[in-house]
């Protein structure tokens, strides 16, 4: 339609044009879909009454969408889809697609978590910005600043109270407790709270080249909330189906 130069050169390094990276996403998207379909058919799973109902309901709000625009409903899928859409061969797309959200959540449902994967480092944390572009002046500044609320910490609950109050003056950049599930957190991090041996209530001082220096504080294992035990199950069904 024009909306976007699919000749354009694409901002990183996987795709030479936004054409290559749309076409590529598409076909992964096809091909997991046909894979957990046929998953799904092997393994007795169907689509359910509710999901049939809410294709039915998307598909009368195209009648409604349709009639708001003033087309009849076979020209608003035409409009919508693209040449070749008639309501049964959308509703077909839809069926699959469905199906392959109901596999999903069965998979999900079903996938057994390992108990690293079920609890995560909890860390203290108070960050003083200087990251690796920062001046030298600047960086040591930060150093100095948090080594020294290090060093007045006499144990790991004294923590908070002096980055609240650095927080509040604009001292720290950012402060709290923080669950660290593997891969949402920038290395350095991420490396300080799996270390071997941490022990519960331990404080030290990080760099991390995006940040800048940490104060940090280990508060043991917590339970990785829902959202990230789903991801990860998420993140097993993606490899399982594509690698």
């Amino acid at each position: 339609l024009g909306s976007i130069d699919l000749a354009a050169e694409f901002e990183g390094d996987e795709y030479k044009t936004y054409g290559d990276f749309l076409r590529m996403n598409v076909e992964t998207s096809i091909e997991m879909t046909c894979i957990m379909v046929a998953r799904a058919e092997k393994e007795g799973i169907k689509l359910s009454e509710e999901g049939y109902k809410q294709i039915d309901a998307m598909l009368d709000a195209h009648k409604s969408e349709a009639a708001t625009f003033g087309l009849s409903y076979e020209d608003y899928l035409l409009m919508m889809y693209g040449p070749g859409m008639d309501e049964a061969t959308l509703r077909k797309v839809a069926e699959r697609y469905y199906l392959v959200d109901e596999y999903t959540q069965a998979y999900c449902e079903k996938y057994q978590f390992s108990d690293a994967e079920k609890k995560v480092p909890n860390v203290r944390y108070a960050l003083f910005y200087a990251p690796e572009s920062a001046g030298a002046d600047a960086k040591k500044a930060a150093l100095a600043a948090a080594t020294e609320m290090k060093d007045k910490c006499k144990t790991i609950d004294d923590l908070t109270p002096f980055a609240q109050s650095a927080y509040e003056n604009g001292i720290v950049y950012d402060q709290g407790d923080l669950p660290v599930p593997k891969g949402q957190m920038v290395a350095k991090f991420e490396e300080w709270a799996y270390g071997k041996n941490r022990e519960v209530g331990e404080l030290d001082v990080i760099f991390a080249p995006e940040y800048g220096y940490f104060v940090v504080g280990y508060l043991g294992l917590v339970d990785q909330s829902q959202d990230d035990l789903n991801n990860i199950a998420l993140k097993a069904l993606s490899t399982d189906v594509i690698g």
